[in-house]
Formats: C-alpha cells, structure tokens, sequence
C-alpha cells in the first residue's frame, strides 16, 4: 500500500466542487438519527417545579409592567391637567379684545395675537368658528338699521 491516506472529510465535495473540510460524510440518512426531545427524561416533580417558577416569573413581569403602565398614565394625566391650569390662566391675566372687523385681524402682530385674548362679533349669523387659541368668536345680535336723520 503505497497511496497516501486521504481523511474521508476533504473527499466530500459539495455540488459546487468546493471541499468542504469541516463537514464529516454522513453515515446515516438524517430521517434515521433519533434524539430525544428536549426536557425528555426529567421527573415530573422537576417538571412542575419548572413550570410553577415560569409561572411566578410571568406574574411578577406582568406585575412591573402594570405599574410602569400607571406611572404613565398617571404623569400624563399630570401634565395634561398643568396644560389646562396654564390655559385657563393665560386666559385670564391677558387683556379682551372686542374686534369686529375680522381684517383688523389679520392686520396685526404676532405678538399682538398672542398677548391679547381676542373676542370676534360674528356678523353674519353663521355657527362660531374656532379660530385658534386665545380668538373667541361670539355670536352678535345684528344691529338694527338707522333711521336716517333727513325728514
């Protein structure tokens, strides 16, 4: 015997015709090796030990995260009540302002609108129309027409 002893893994070749030198040949077809499932074999006692563990570690979990839940809730709630005070606060320290003409409006400052709560007559009869913070439209009787003052 005179030939060389080649190890059976670098004779496996890959349909590609790369050697694949960390792969063994398989002896047995892969439907014929058997294991056993996982947890086969334990005692039953252990098993429900297990299980009863997983249990209390699930129910603490959800325990936490109920909490967290309501500290969020909670701090929303929080900041949804100071976003109200500050409203109805700014509400109340900023000046009225009757405005009839709607141009007027448009006419001043940013600075202006925002420091002055604007109360708009609306004369045409239609619906209030929310026209954004601090701009309260109020409904206004329309004014009767004069008499005119020649005889």
């Amino acid at each position: 015997n005179t030939l060389p002893t080649v190890p059976v893994a670098l004779l496996s070749h890959s349909p590609m015709g790369k050697v694949r030198k960390w792969k063994e040949v398989a002896t047995e077809r892969a439907s014929a090796i058997t294991k056993d499932a996982p947890g086969r074999g334990k005692a039953w006692a252990k098993k429900l030990e297990e299980r009863s563990s997983r249990q209390q570690m699930l129910f603490q979990q959800r325990a936490l995260n109920d909490e967290v839940a309501a500290e969020r809730r909670a701090e929303r709630a929080r900041i949804a009540a100071k976003q109200k005070r500050r409203e109805e606060n700014r509400l109340k320290t900023g000046t009225m302002q009757n405005v009839s003409d709607p141009r007027k409006i448009k006419r001043m400052s940013k600075k202006q609108l925002r420091n002055s709560n604007i109360i708009m007559a609306d004369t045409t009869g239609v619906a209030p129309v929310d026209k954004g913070p601090g701009i309260e439209v109020v409904a206004k009787a329309k004014r009767a027409p004069r008499e005119s003052k020649k005889k």
